[in-house]
């Protein structure tokens, strides 16, 4: 007895382990996984499933690490209908269907761990999902309960990464060190101890991690940069070029750049500039790039630019006491005030004096609208709402918001509305429930008691064939000649929500203060009242969006006036220019100003039907800029090689930047004046750097942004002025009239003075 006992207990204490080690080899697969180490992750899941049955399930597990998520979902799907309650069927579900639009990821992961709360791949699956969406709280909260119920030294690894992330390199080296000692074979406990003694500027123990972590992964362009930056460190630029140099990686790897064009820089290598422009031209405003631009310019004793890059290194969160080490005394080194956020989604001014911003204070905390003095340069309000803003809208005096939300668990709307009384800010929900349309459009009244609403769909889909939009049955609905979407109205005097009637009528759209409801009633009247405009809008219809024919409308805002044109492989430009005035249709094509030989893609620059013009850009190589009289047929080839262009109307004057010379992540340019009537061309060549024209209302201060990041303004004498730095590649806005600018660069939103 004693013996079958003994037999039985040996027996269940193997199968305890053998089922300990297959968990051990999936949890080791999944951490892979998400390393993104397909061959490390294969391994594992194939000893996981060594000895198991379930055929389906390790097929899904297999098309996952092929990258076929949609065949690896199908597996998943079926064998849940087998077995609802399999929690690895639901990570694996979770994994496969992450990419996809509405996504059940973190609800499958939820799903898994209320079947089995022990069960540790969910978690970690999870932490790494709330990393992604660079919530580190929540994500360091799910990667400690994964390492809780289960001791897999691999899932250290995302929690190490995670400090690294968050600029805690001693509790990453606290992790990894112990962990590379007792496994020295493991490139990732190597690779993260050498990088978690590089954030900690300890060079001294760098050597022997990174060369393990290479004889690991020899092939490893991670392992190859860090030993690199480990060697400029020491000052030894001669072997981190070597390595460099010849480093490859699969996609643009911003690290790589900056860390060449730091190396570059400290041997004088002519090729630095370039690698310094590429690195700027994708991220404008790191606080490294900025610097080093600061120092190269420095070095040509440009004062000018270093000046600039000064302004910029500071914005960007360089320490001005270090600042002051690397120039000399004749700059300046000024203090913007700010406020520190995690987070800004949206700036919006209410007043030269109040500002609000759409902002997470710390990670992992819900977003919130937050009302700042900037006067005293802090927070006077607060507000809380359901789900995440999507867009604000104001009335014309500001002193009326309208904003709407998505929750996360489906594309319906919330409706806010805050409304400003002396001091007070009165904030409430427009309707108490939420809306059935994905994104919200606004307008209001004159005075601004009133808004109307609408799906914000119609911008897209009522001027662009197909002219339609597909329902939830894939029923095709077309948009004209019925109005598609529900219009509805909030009164702030009442607090009454309710829709509006009658929106089948072209009189009822025409009084609704949107924009784009306006355009969509004056097409829909032409739709009814002209054959030609009829025949093309249902020519549209019938394509779709893959079609190689595309119809498309451009307005003219006063008097009102479209062009419909159509666009094909034969004539990229066959118009109706439709005048309400006279119910008149003018036919053109393109062969009218290009020549029957020539094809080109245009675009509609400017529409002026008062004086019967057209300004069109070619968006071939050429990029011509054509100015053309659908009257007489006239037609000027005012300059080509365009890279952006102003235009004034009353002055009768075209400001353009036109290509010089092409240097990959930038274009010197040439600017040119073009006056009509008479015609006048003037080229100024003393400035190469202009980027883009950002006004031309005046013709004595035309204003200018340059791809070294500043701002100018032209005079009358055609002599520059710096104004400043641009504010491209920044969350920015500038206040009513036009004295401030609030921008958000790095975790802190500046208060700027601005002036053009």
């Amino acid at each position: 007895m004693k013996k079958y006992i003994f037999l039985i207990s040996f027996f269940l204490l193997v199968s305890f382990l053998v089922g300990q080690a297959g968990e051990l080899h999936f949890n080791r697969g999944i951490t892979y996984y998400l390393l993104d180490d397909i061959a490390m992750a294969k391994k594992q899941m194939e000893l996981y499933f060594l000895n198991k049955s379930e055929y389906q399930l390790r097929n899904g597990f297999m098309r996952l690490l092929q990258g076929k998520s949609w065949d690896a979902t199908s597996e998943f799907r079926a064998y849940l209908g087998i077995n609802h309650r399999s929690q690895i069927a639901l990570v694996g579900i979770a994994l496969s269907t992450v990419e996809m639009k509405n996504t059940a990821t973190i609800e499958n992961l939820e799903r898994a761990i209320r079947l089995n709360p022990r069960l540790p791949s969910p978690y970690i699956c999870l932490g790494f999902e709330y990393m992604k969406k660079k919530n580190y709280p929540r994500a360091e909260v799910y990667f400690t309960r994964a390492l809780k119920f289960s001791h897999v030294p691999e899932f250290k690894i995302l929690l190490a990464k995670l400090y690294l992330m968050t600029s805690r390199p001693k509790l990453a080296l606290n992790l990894m060190k112990p962990e590379a000692d007792k496994k020295v074979g493991n490139f990732y406990f190597n690779f993260l101890t050498a990088q978690a003694y590089y954030e900690l500027n300890s060079l001294e123990s760098i050597g022997q991690y990174i060369e393990l972590a290479l004889e690991s992964k020899p092939q490893s362009s991670e392992a190859k940069l860090l030993k690199a930056k480990y060697l400029m460190a020491r000052g030894n630029y001669k072997d981190a070029k070597a390595i460099l140099i010849n480093l490859k990686f699969d996609h643009y790897n911003d690290d790589y750049t900056k860390t060449l064009a730091r190396v570059l820089l400290e041997l004088k290598d002519r090729r630095a500039l370039n690698q310094l422009y590429k690195f700027f031209s994708k991220n404008k405003w790191d606080r490294d790039i900025n610097r080093l631009m600061g120092q190269y310019f420095l070095k040509l004793q440009d004062k000018f630019n270093v000046q600039n890059w000064i302004y910029r290194s500071i914005l960007s969160g360089n320490d001005t006491e270090r600042l002051k080490q690397l120039f000399p005394d004749k700059f300046q080194f000024p203090e913007y005030p700010n406020l520190s956020f995690f987070e800004v989604k949206r700036i919006k001014w209410i007043s030269d004096t109040l500002l609000l911003a759409v902002a997470i204070v710390r990670s992992g905390d819900p977003e919130k609208i937050y009302i700042i003095d900037i006067e005293k340069m802090k927070v006077s309000n607060t507000l809380k709402y359901q789900g995440v803003i999507q867009e604000i809208f104001t009335s014309k005096d500001l002193s009326r918001i309208v904003f709407s939300t998505i929750a996360a668990e489906n594309e319906r709307i919330y409706l806010y509305t805050i409304e400003k009384i002396g001091s007070r800010f009165v904030f409430k929900a427009a309707y108490r429930r939420s809306i059935n349309m994905p994104s919200a459009l606004v307008g209001f009244n004159q005075d601004g008691t009133l808004a109307y609403i609408t799906d914000a769909q119609i911008s897209s889909l009522a001027f662009e064939s197909p002219f339609s939009n597909v329902s939830l049955y894939d029923q095709k609905r077309l948009i004209y000649p019925i109005f598609p979407f529900p219009i509805y109205r909030y009164n702030f005097k009442t607090s009454r929500f309710s829709q509006i009637q009658n929106t089948n009528q072209v009189e009822v759209l025409e009084n609704i203060p949107i924009r784009e409801v306006q355009r969509y009633a004056f097409v829909s009247h032409a739709f009814q009242a002209n054959s030609q405009i009829n025949q093309l809008i249902q020519k549209g219809q019938k394509l779709d969006l893959t079609s190689s024919q595309v119809v498309k409308i451009h307005f003219s805002d006063d008097p009102p006036a479209f062009i419909i044109y159509l666009s094909d492989l034969n004539n990229a430009f066959q118009a109706l220019i439709y005048d309400e005035r006279n119910n008149r249709v003018t036919r053109v094509d393109a062969t009218m100003f290009l020549g029957k030989e020539r094809y080109a893609e245009v675009e509609i620059l400017v529409f002026h039907p008062q004086k019967n013009e057209i300004l069109i850009k070619t968006k071939d190589k050429q990029k011509n800029l054509i100015e053309f009289n659908y009257r007489s047929y006239l037609y000027s080839d005012l300059t080509k090689n365009v890279n952006d262009f102003c235009f004034n109307t009353q002055l009768n004057l075209t400001v353009a930047l036109t290509e010089r010379s092409n240097n990959i992540h930038y274009s010197d340019t040439y600017l040119e004046l073009i006056f009509r009537n008479p015609f006048v061309r003037e080229i100024i060549t003393t400035r190469r750097d202009l980027n883009k024209v950002t006004c031309c209302e005046d013709s004595n201060r035309i204003c200018f942004t340059t791809y070294n990041g500043e701002r100018l303004y032209m005079d009358d004498q055609y002599r520059f002025h710096y104004r400043g730095v641009s504010l491209e590649g920044a969350l920015h806005d500038i206040s009513p009239t036009a004295r401030k600018a609030a921008v958000f660069v790095n975790g802190r939103l500046f208060i700027m003075d601005w002036t053009r």
